[in-house]
C-alpha cells in the first residue's frame, strides 16, 4: 500500500476508510481512480513467512470466493473479483451503505422481536438460496450481516472461510462465539446446518442483547468447546418474558448440539419463524417471478422431452441432468446443470410452498429464459451439409453435432473466401481445415502451421498497455498444439539431468508442466531446438487474423475457461479438455488452463511503437505490471524482493485454472512476471518459425 498524497492507494483504487476488520483481513470503503466506482474492498496482507501450507489453504479459499462470486440474490453481498496488488490480495465488493448488525446490537442493545425474525427470515432466505447452489458461509456472525439504509439485511463475506488468518496486520483474533459445535471439534466439515446454529445465535443475541451460552471470551475456543458440551442453551424467557412460546421452541431446535437435531434446511427454520405471526413487513410480492419461473422451466421441459427419450414420470432435474452430461460443451450445459440441483420434484417440495424461499431470483430467472432461447436455436438446426460433415473428424474431437450453428457458418465462411480474390491467406478462416499437424522429433509434439499474413493485434479501450488496435504481418511458422505437458518435460528432465519442478499437487502426465521459470522454458527449447513465441506470434495463433475476443470467437462462455467449471478442483487439466475453445488455427489451451511465457521483455508502450511486421519485442523493459501480479504469488516465491522496480518482467499470455472472469480470457490480454518466479498457473508452449527437426 502506498500513500498518495492525502489519500492511501492501493493499486487502481482509493481507500477511503476503513469499514471493519478481522483476521482475514481489513475492508475498507474505496472508490476506483479511473472510473470513480464506490465499492468495499477487503485487504490481507501476505506476509514473507506464509508457509506452504497456508498457501494452500489460500488457493482453497479462491474456489470458495469463485462460489461467492456466482452468487446472485439481493440478500448477498456481491463479491466481483480478487486480485493481488502491492504483496496483498484484494477483494472488490459491492458496497452497502448502512450498519453491521453488530454495530446496531451496541447502539441498541436488543431489537425488538418484529425486527429481530425479520432480519432473521431475511438472512435465512439468503442461505436457503445459496445453499441450494452448494456454498456454505460457515462464518456467520453480526460483523457478516449488514443492514442496508432500507432495511434489508445482507450477508457479506461468503467465500472467505478458508482465508488465512493474519493477526500481525489485522491485529484480530477469530472470534468462535457464533461457530456450531462441530466446527469447534473439527470432527466434521461445516456444513448448511452449521449456518442454521450461527443463525440461532445470532437470533436469540438479537432478541435478549447477549449470547445463549456462558462463556465470556469470544477468542478462547477451547473455552467455547467445553461450554457447548457442558450448557444447554439459555431459555430466552428469562431475558424476554413474553417471547412466545413458539419462539422458545424454534431457538432450541435451531441450537441443538446434535446436527441432525436441528432444522435439516434454512427453509425449514424459515417457515418456522414465518408460521410464528412475527414477521410483519417481509416482501410477499414474488408471484410475477415465480409465474415466469414456471413458464421458462415447461418451455424448457417441453424441448428437452422432444430430444431426449423420457416417459412421464421423469422428473425435470433428470432431463437437465441427462441432456446436461450428454452435451459437455454446449456452452450454458453447467449452468443447467446448477438448476437441476435447485429444482425440486414434487414430492420433495414442502407443503405448504414456502413464501419466502423462491427458487431463483428475478436476475437468475433473466439468465434462464436467455438460455432456453439458445436452447430453442440449438435443437432446431438442419441437418448438417455434406460439405461440412467432414470438418468435424479433422481433429478428433474439436467439433461435435452439438455446433451444428459454428460447422454451417463456417462452411459458409470458406465458401465465401473461395470465391474472393482479394483476401489474405488465412482471411475469414475460423479453423484450421486444410493441413494435419506436424510432429518435433525431439520431444513428440504436435505443431500447426500459422501461415504468413496480416492479424488484428492489441485492442482500443481495454488496457493502456495493449493499446492501439493495429494490423501487424508476421512470417509463417509453427506453434505448438498443447502447452508443454508433463511427460514432454520429463523427458527433458530425464536427458538433461535437470530436477523436475515442484509438484504442487498430484499430476496426471497429460497435465500442462507448471511451475518452471522463463529461463527453465528458454532451456527447454533450446533442447527442442525450438523457442519461446513472441507476444505477436501468441496472438495471432490465439485470435486468428479478423481479432477474435477470444479463441473460439466474440462471445464469451464457459467452454474455454476451466475455472468457471465448478468440478475443477482449483488445478490444471489434462492438455486439450476443452476442445470446443480451439483458437482459430486448431492450438488448445490458449485460455482457461495455464498461462504460457513469451519471449518478450515487457514495456508498457511497446504496442504504440512496435513495427508492423514480425515485431521481435522490445530491446529494454519497463519494469512490470504492478497491479496485475497475479494471486498469491509472492506465497510461491517468499524470498523474492516484494519490491520488483527496475526488474525487466517478461511477458506471459493467456488465462489459467484460477481467473474466472471473462476478462482474463480476452485473446489480447497481457501480463508480467518476474523471469525468476515458478507459479502452479504458469508455464509454456513453443514455436519454430520455418523448417523445424524431423526424423
Amino acid at each position: 500500500m502506498r500513500s498518495g498524497g492525502a489519500q492511501d492507494r492501493l493499486g487502481p483504487y482509493i481507500l477511503r476508510e476503513p469499514l471493519g476488520h478481522g483476521p482475514a483481513g481489513i475492508v475498507y470503503r474505496a472508490t476506483e481512480s479511473d472510473t470513480g466506482r464506490e465499492i468495499a474492498l477487503k485487504v490481507v496482507a501476505l506476509t514473507p513467512d506464509t508457509g506452504g501450507d497456508s498457501l494452500l489453504r489460500d488457493l482453497k479459499a479462491t474456489n470458495d470466493i469463485h462460489i461467492a462470486t456466482s452468487l446472485r440474490h439481493p440478500g448477498i453481498v456481491r463479491v466481483h473479483h480478487v486480485d493481488a496488488i502491492d504483496g496483498s490480495t484484494a477483494t472488490e465488493m459491492e458496497y452497502v451503505r448502512g450498519m453491521s448488525l453488530r454495530d446496531l446490537l451496541s447502539i441498541a442493545g436488543r431489537i425488538p422481536p418484529e425486527r429481530a425474525i425479520v432480519i432473521a427470515c431475511q438472512a435465512l432466505d439468503s442461505l436457503a438460496y445459496a445453499h441450494a447452489r452448494r456454498a456454505v458461509h460457515s462464518n456467520l456472525k453480526p460483523t457478516n450481516i449488514l443492514i442496508r439504509h432500507d432495511g434489508l439485511a445482507q450477508i457479506s463475506d461468503f467465500g472467505f472461510r478458508n482465508h488465512c488468518p493474519n493477526q500481525s496486520t489485522t491485529h484480530a483474533a477469530p472470534i468462535h462465539s457464533y461457530a456450531a459445535p462441530e466446527e469447534l471439534d473439527d470432527a466434521d466439515p461445516p456444513d448448511r446446518r452449521s449456518d442454521i446454529w450461527s443463525i440461532g445465535v445470532v437470533l436469540f443475541q438479537m432478541l435478549c442483547g447477549r449470547l445463549p451460552f456462558p462463556v465470556t471470551d469470544p477468542h478462547d475456543r477451547a473455552a467455547w468447546r467445553r461450554g457447548l458440551r457442558a450448557n444447554p442453551p439459555t431459555a430466552i424467557a428469562k431475558f424476554l418474558p413474553d417471547a412466545p412460546g413458539a419462539l422458545e421452541a424454534i431457538l432450541d431446535r435451531a441450537l441443538q448440539y446434535k446436527c441432525a437435531d436441528r432444522f435439516q434446511t434454512c427453509r425449514e427454520f424459515l417457515n418456522a419463524l414465518y408460521a410464528t405471526g412475527l414477521c410483519a413487513g417481509m416482501d410477499e410480492n414474488e408471484e410475477e417471478n415465480e409465474d415466469r419461473q414456471e413458464a421458462t422451466y415447461k418451455r424448457i421441459d417441453n424441448r428437452l422431452r422432444a430430444e431426449i427419450p423420457a416417459d412421464e414420470e421423469t422428473a425435470l432435474p433428470e432431463l437437465l441432468r441427462a441432456f446436461s452430461q450428454s452435451n459437455p460443451d454446449w456452452e450454458d450445459s453447467v449452468a443447467l446443470l446448477r438448476h437441476s440441483d435447485v429444482i425440486k420434484p414434487p414430492e420433495e417440495q414442502i407443503a405448504p410452498p414456502e413464501p419466502h424461499a423462491i427458487a431463483l431470483t428475478a436476475e437468475e430467472v433473466d439468465q434462464l429464459e436467455k438460455i432456453e432461447t439458445r436452447l430453442k436455436s440449438l435443437l432446431t438446426q438442419d441437418e448438417i451439409p455434406v460439405e461440412a460433415e467432414s470438418l468435424l473428424d479433422l481433429d478428433g474431437t474439436i467439433r461435435g453435432a452439438l455446433f451444428k450453428t459454428a460447422v454451417v457458418n463456417q462452411s459458409r465462411s470458406l465458401e465465401r473466401a473461395s470465391n474472393s480474390s482479394t483476401l489474405s491467406p488465412d482471411a475469414s478462416l475460423h479453423r484450421k481445415v486444410n493441413t494435419s499437424p506436424i510432429v518435433n522429433a525431439r520431444d513428440g509434439a504436435e505443431m500447426e502451421l500459422i501461415p504468413a499474413g496480416e492479424f488484428t493485434m492489441g485492442s482500443n479501450g481495454f488496457s493502456e498497455d495493449n493499446t492501439p488496435e493495429r494490423r501487424i504481418t508476421l512470417a509463417d511458422y509453427y506453434m505448438y498444439r498443447y502447452p508443454v505437458t508433463v511427460a514432454q518435460y520429463r523427458k527433458y528432465c530425464e536427458e538433461t539431468a535437470y530436477p523436475m519442478p515442484y509438484a504442487y499437487w498430484r499430476c496426471e502426465e497429460t497435465d500442462p508442466i507448471v511451475g518452471v521459470t522463463w529461463d527453465e522454458a528458454q532451456s527447454y527449447c533450446e533442447w527442442a531446438g525450438i523457442r519461446l513465441p513472441t507476444e505477436a506470434q501468441w496472438e495471432k495463433a490465439a485470435r486468428g487474423c479478423d481479432g477474435l475476443t477470444f479463441p473460439w470467437g466474440n462471445q464469451f462462455d464457459q467452454r474455454s475457461n476451466h475455472r468457471l467449471i465448478p468440478k475443477n478442483s482449483g488445478r490444471t487439466s489434462p492438455v486439450g479438455s476443452c476442445p470446443s475453445g480451439a483458437s482459430p488455427y486448431g492450438l488448445m489451451d490458449m485460455v482457461g488452463n495455464i498461462q504460457q511465457w513469451c519471449l518478450d521483455l515487457y514495456d508498457s508502450d511497446y504496442y504504440k511503437s512496435a513495427p508492423v511486421e514480425n515485431p521481435p519485442g522490445p530491446a529494454i523493459g519497463t519494469g512490470g505490471r504492478a497491479t496485475k501480479s497475479g494471486l498469491v504469488q509472492k506465497l510461491f516465491n517468499k524470498n523474492m524482493p516484494q519490491s520488483t522496480s527496475g526488474v525487466d518482467q517478461r511477458v506471459v499470455r493467456g488465462s489459467s485454472w484460477k481467473d474466472f472472469h471473462e476478462s482474463f480470457a480476452f485473446s489480447f490480454r497481457r501480463e508480467t512476471y518476474s523471469p525468476g518466479v515458478r507459479l502452479p498457473w504458469v508455464g509454456f508452449r513453443c514455436v519454430s518459425p520455418g523448417p523445424i527437426p524431423l526424423e
